[in-house]
């Protein structure tokens, strides 16, 4: 059943034929077997793990075909074999399973199956084809599954000085610069520190992962804007030239300004978040680009008070109100 579920998930079928499941099993079946090969296929076929749909037959349970895929992929990882592994995007569910079975390994094997999907994400430096365009997306999700809240266990098979990532996702990792991982699912993890520059994170999912500046500074800004990160209390923006900028939560395209400097923030008259025109009060987002729109002279209002979020801002305002 194995080694049809297999050919199945890479031939992206849910069904198959009698015919099928004979050309798939014969080479596992000795010459002796092979004269009665019809009968075995009659008995497989009448088992309670299938069902039939016409002239074709599938699992009765999807998640059996599941199960018996992830088996095949964790022995595919325990032999560094990758042909099977980078073809298509591994559904979540057949990726649970293989977490669940490569957690249930013995220490020393468990770390050779992490270093094995660590080297084929690192092995996309070198290009990929069609056979192997999601090998380091699905190396890297497989990496982030298995990780989940194992960090005791984590520290013991990979030690300290490996570490890139803490709390609830973790990765063996800090240099993925140049690495082909479209497709990854990492959402949730902590990223503080790992380099992603010049990789293809096409489609990679960030949602709430959790980063600093450097790790902000290796991805471009258009991927950024696609996913939200944890920054409890602050959010990171830029300025047109690509400074990474700190502020509050809540600030606004003025607070912008006024940590700019104090006298453009006094001489601001609007603001343009990538590129197009945007209120002052405009609350800033993880990852915008803002431009500070400018008049001759100072010319504040004391509206900006009711919606200004930074101490420097309200009292810089109310100072030039004084002192006029």
């Amino acid at each position: 059943m194995e080694v049809l579920a297999i050919d199945m998930y890479s031939k992206s079928s849910q069904y198959f034929s009698a015919e099928q499941v004979s050309r798939t099993c014969a080479p596992y079946f000795t010459e002796r077997q092979r004269e009665e090969l019809d009968f075995y296929v009659r008995d497989f076929l009448s088992s309670s793990f299938l069902v039939r749909r016409g002239d074709s037959y599938t699992f009765s349970h999807k998640s059996l075909m599941e199960y018996l895929v992830a088996r095949n992929l964790v022995k595919a990882i325990a032999t560094d074999d990758l042909s099977i592994i980078g073809s298509q995007v591994i559904p979540k569910e057949i990726r649970m399973f293989i977490a669940e079975e490569v957690r249930s390994l013995d220490e020393d094997d468990k770390k050779r199956a992490l270093e094995t999907l660590y080297s084929w994400v690192l092995l996309t430096r070198l290009g990929v084809d069609q056979s192997t365009m999601y090998l380091g997306g699905n190396a890297l999700t497989l990496i982030a599954d298995i990780l989940i809240g194992d960090l005791d266990k984590l520290k013991a098979i990979l030690g300290e000085n490996r570490l890139a990532i803490l709390e609830g996702v973790l990765f063996p990792v800090i240099d993925l610069s140049g690495v082909d991982i479209r497709m990854a699912d990492i959402s949730g993890a902590d990223a503080i520190g790992v380099n992603f520059s010049n990789a293809n994170l096409n489609n990679v999912n960030f949602t709430h992962c959790r980063m600093d500046w450097f790790t902000r500074g290796t991805i471009p800004v258009r991927i950024v804007k696609q996913f939200k990160i944890y920054d409890i209390g602050h959010i990171r923006v830029y300025s047109p030239n690509g400074e990474q900028i700190s502020l509050p939560a809540h600030a606004t395209a003025l607070d912008f300004a006024f940590y700019i400097h104090t006298d453009i923030g006094l001489s601001t008259n609007g603001a343009k978040v990538d590129g197009r025109v945007v209120p002052l009060r405009y609350q800033l987002q993880h990852g915008d680009v803002i431009e500070i729109l400018r008049s001759g002279q100072p010319k504040p209002s004391l509206d900006w008070l009711n919606f200004v979020a930074t101490q420097k801002a309200r009292e810089e305002i109310k100072r030039y109100f004084r002192n006029i």
